[in-house]
């Protein structure tokens, strides 16, 4: 299959979306130089948390630029621990916000 690519049919230029870590990886040492680097490993985490999901109307729809993260580790288990960390935290935070969502409707019908 020999498909031509836009450039080649038309002399448009494909762009890509591209995100940027705009500071500075921390720098571990590195024994086998006797200097610095950057740790080994990295992923990239872009996740939206959806409290009350039962509540929001189909088809769900969630923005395509939420926040983007990177969590680098020299090890595989390192970064998988961050990873969880993570999620953690986001739980704890979809917890917070539906505490608060929960509070706010009783305030409501006792007011109303």
């Amino acid at each position: 299959m020999n498909q031509k690519t836009n450039k080649e049919k038309t002399g448009a230029y494909p762009l890509l979306n591209v995100l940027v870590c705009p500071v500075k990886l921390d720098k571990v040492p590195d024994i086998a130089t006797g200097g610095t680097r950057s740790r080994r490993h990295g992923i990239v985490l872009s996740m939206s948390a959806i409290p009350n999901l039962n509540e929001q109307p189909e088809p769900i729809a969630v923005q395509g630029n939420m926040q983007t993260i990177l969590i680098d580790a020299d090890s595989y288990e390192d970064l998988r621990e961050k990873f969880i960390k993570e999620i953690d935290e986001m739980i704890q935070q979809m917890k917070e916000a539906a505490e608060e969502m929960k509070n706010e409707k009783g305030t409501q019908k006792v007011t109303a």
